[in-house]
C-alpha cells in the first residue's frame, strides 16, 4: 500500500469521526402565556424540522449540580422509528402532545422560582434558564 493512500484513509476516517461527535446549535424559544401556559419552541434545524425527542423541565436548587437538579417535568416521544413524522418542534406546557408521553409526573411551576428547560432532539440538546412569572 502506498503511504499517501493510507493518510488518506487516516483523514478521512478522522473526518467521519468528528463529524459524529458534532452537535447542531438549536435555539430554544420559550413564551409565558397570560394564561400559566409556557410555551417552548424549538427553531428549525440545519438538515430538517428540530424534532424534539425529550422534553425536560429542571428546577433550579442552589448549590446543585445541573445533573442533580430535581425534574418538574418530562415529556419523551413515542413515536419509535418513524418519529420524524410524528414528532413536533414546538411544545406548551403543560399539554403532552399526541405521541408523546409523560416520563415524570411533574409538579406545578412555582412563580419566582428559576427553572432550566432542556430539548433534546437528533444531534442536538439544548438549554435555556427561565424564572417563572407571577401571574
Amino acid at each position: 500500500m502506498d503511504l499517501r493512500y493510507l493518510v488518506r484513509v487516516l483523514l478521512v476516517g478522522l473526518f467521519c469521526i468528528t463529524l459524529s461527535s458534532c452537535q447542531i446549535i438549536v435555539p430554544i424559544a420559550i413564551q409565558q402565556l397570560d394564561d400559566g401556559r409556557i410555551s417552548i419552541e424549538t427553531k428549525n434545524g440545519i438538515f430538517r424540522r428540530s424534532c424534539i425527542e425529550f422534553l425536560t423541565i429542571f428546577r433550579v436548587v442552589q448549590g446543585k449540580t445541573e445533573s442533580n437538579f430535581p425534574m418538574s417535568w418530562r415529556i419523551s416521544t413515542m413515536a419509535g422509528n418513524d418519529h420524524w413524522k410524528r414528532c413536533v418542534s414546538k411544545v406548551t406546557y403543560p399539554k403532552v402532545p399526541a405521541d408523546y408521553q409523560k416520563d415524570v409526573p411533574g409538579e406545578d411551576l412555582r412563580p419566582g422560582q428559576k427553572y432550566i428547560i432542556e430539548a433534546e432532539g437528533p444531534g442536538y440538546d439544548t438549554k435555556e434558564e427561565m424564572v417563572r412569572r407571577v401571574f
